[in-house]
């Protein structure tokens, strides 16, 4: 665990990987890790988290994340892949 937590510290471009999230308190707890880290999020159609369906009523929270909605697609691009520059991918 320590270790985890190192690596996390000496990240200097992380994001988060959310995939399938099956519970409130699971979209919570991935929602406030975001929000501790301040790291981008990548949010699997899974998780409830890309059509920010639990967001809807907390207008001002979303503007607190970055979502980066299909990274998928934007991977096909030689010029992103080439700007982005991730060191650290928590899922």
């Amino acid at each position: 665990m320590i270790e985890v937590l190192n690596l996390i510290q000496r990240a200097n471009n992380g994001l988060l990987l959310f995939g399938a999230i099956h519970s409130e308190d699971e979209m919570w707890a991935a929602l406030l890790l975001a929000k501790h880290l301040q790291w981008p999020v990548v949010a699997d159609i899974l998780s409830g988290l890309r059509l920010r369906k639990l967001l809807t009523s907390f207008s001002d929270i979303e503007r607190n994340f970055i979502f980066v909605d299909n990274l998928d697609h934007a991977l096909l691009s030689d010029s992103v892949k080439g700007w982005l520059r991730i060191d650290v991918v928590i899922q």
